[in-house]
């Protein structure tokens, strides 16, 4: 059986979601002949207030840091993505860009019908719609 090359996992460091994602990708991504990116993005809401360099350096500088500790548990090439920008196009956009073979996602707990349906313009959506390659949600 052929095993996926080129995979991202998009990941909030901070949900059970992404823990789920991160823990199926383990089981997916254990040969040396893979590579994975690990993929974090930091939004930039409306609702968001205006916050010093000094700040940003530091969440940015703690983000680095969880990403790094998470590259070291896997076997295979494990690359580091941390990027700015509204969520959902951002990652649609950088898993188009690098032809990912697979994108695993964290997915909120929601009803049973939500899971199966997404709702018009969430996250998931997008990645379904606009994304070029299967989607894993977990």
């Amino acid at each position: 059986m052929e095993t996926f090359k080129n995979i991202v996992l998009a990941t909030d460091l901070s949900s059970t979601a992404s823990e789920r994602a991160l823990s199926v990708a383990r089981k997916i991504c254990n040969t040396e002949n893979q590579r994975l990116t690990l993929l974090h993005i930091v939004s930039k809401g409306l609702n968001n207030p205006p916050i010093s360099k000094d700040l940003i350096k530091s969440e940015h500088d703690e983000m680095l840091g969880k990403l790094e500790r998470i590259r070291s548990d896997f076997s295979c090439q494990c690359d580091i993505c941390l990027l700015d920008g509204e969520i959902a196009k951002t990652i649609t956009d950088y898993v188009n860009e690098s032809d990912a073979e697979l994108l695993i996602v964290g997915h909120k707990d929601h009803s049973n019908y939500e899971r199966i349906f997404f709702h018009a313009g969430s996250d998931e959506e997008t990645f379904l719609k606009e994304g070029h390659c299967p989607v894993l949600f977990c």
